[in-house]
């Protein structure tokens, strides 16, 4: 009888390591085709971007060499902007633009604002740090943000706040 039971035990834990066995396999290789899936898409949209003929600035690489430097990102785009001072980051659907121009400055945040907007998807995913403020939002809500901000940077105010800085320095 024991022996009976031995076997059985031993038949069932040899089949659920097989059933274990080949369901880690489906599911690895359904996780793998996922990956190459993602790795395809990736590559075909970064080799597209970077081959386009058309007057965009140049791809510095994709966002994985953003996530590769992160500790010391500031210095790595700082790098970038040195080689090029306008370049793109290349991520899986879409690319950012970087500029570190004067002119391309001037010309996105003053004689062209309107056709840089943030977007819902910019703000859905600021507006839990700033709510409706002015780095979040855009159009009226943008115009009326940017009239109270105004305030508290005219002439007289920082005039005011410079001397206060400068007597504190002074006395220390």
């Amino acid at each position: 009888m024991g022996a009976l039971l031995f076997a059985s035990v031993t038949i069932l834990i040899l089949a659920g390591f097989y059933v274990a066995c080949s369901f880690i396999l489906a599911l690895s290789g359904v996780l793998i085709f996922f990956v190459m899936i993602f790795v395809a898409k990736f590559l075909f949209f970064y080799i597209r971007e970077v081959m386009s003929k058309d007057q965009r600035p140049p791809v510095a690489g994709p966002m994985f060499n953003e996530l590769i430097h992160f500790s010391k990102l500031f210095d790595y785009q700082a790098s970038l902007a040195q080689k090029n001072i306008t370049y793109r980051i290349i991520l899986p659907s879409q690319s950012h633009i970087y500029t570190a121009d004067p002119i391309n400055v001037e010309y996105i945040l003053k004689t062209n604002f309107a056709n840089y907007c943030k977007g819902e998807y910019h703000y859905e995913i600021m507006k839990d740090l700033f709510g409706d403020g002015i780095f979040s939002v855009d159009g009226e809500k943008w115009c009326h943000q940017r009239k109270l901000a105004s305030y508290e940077f005219s002439t007289k105010v920082l005039r005011d706040f410079s001397t206060s800085v400068s007597k504190i320095m002074l006395q220390n």
